[in-house]
């Protein structure tokens, strides 16, 4: 009888952990989930992997999704300080559970931000409810910009302009209101 109650529980917490990929996390181009890495190219069916989706004025101006293996190496290339400065950003300002409702360091709700993003972490066609999913407003980011070094600021304005080439116009060094931050 215990060993039921007990294996339930394990069941129970393990199936909290994992769901279904949501609609605001599927590809405007499919209509359906990922199935590529943006960098590397690689299928996502077997790996786990990262989505971002950048929203302004209720429209996605940017979205991608990264394989566990390109997000490391992206992230390896950031600064030890802004990395650091990340960790502490959110570890100070992270107000509420990881949800896709409201800014998870201004509690904010969705329905009044005109620019956010969302991030999440999934394993083939699951989504992983562990540190993500989670909602960030533009202030937010724009505050955790701030403690980002030129370096940091260099790469991720690199990352961008090689998957998302625009106009001439539109290459703004960050931080700005204009251009997203990665995290």
């Amino acid at each position: 009888m215990f060993f039921r109650f007990l294996q339930k529980k394990i069941n129970d917490f393990w199936a909290s952990k994992f769901g279904p990929i949501p609609p605001e996390f599927h590809s405007l181009e499919t209509d359906g989930p990922f199935r590529h890495c943006l960098d590397c190219g690689g299928s996502l069916l077997f790996t786990q992997y990262l989505i971002e989706k950048i929203y302004s004025n209720g429209e996605v101006i940017y979205e991608y999704a990264l394989c566990v293996e390109c997000a490391k190496k992206l992230r390896e290339e950031l600064s030890r300080e802004s990395k650091k400065a990340i960790k502490r950003y959110l570890r100070r300002n992270r107000t509420v559970k990881q949800t896709l409702e409201a800014c998870t360091c201004c509690r904010l709700p969705k329905e009044e931000l005109p620019s956010y993003q969302i991030i999440g972490q999934f394993s083939g066609e699951e989504m992983l409810n562990w540190n993500l999913p989670m909602l960030i407003c533009e202030p937010c980011v724009d505050g955790l910009a701030e403690h980002l070094s030129k370096q940091t600021r260099d790469r991720l304005d690199g990352f961008l302009d090689e998957h998302f080439p625009g106009p001439p116009e539109m290459d703004v060094p960050l931080p700005t209101r204009s251009r997203p931050v990665l995290i």
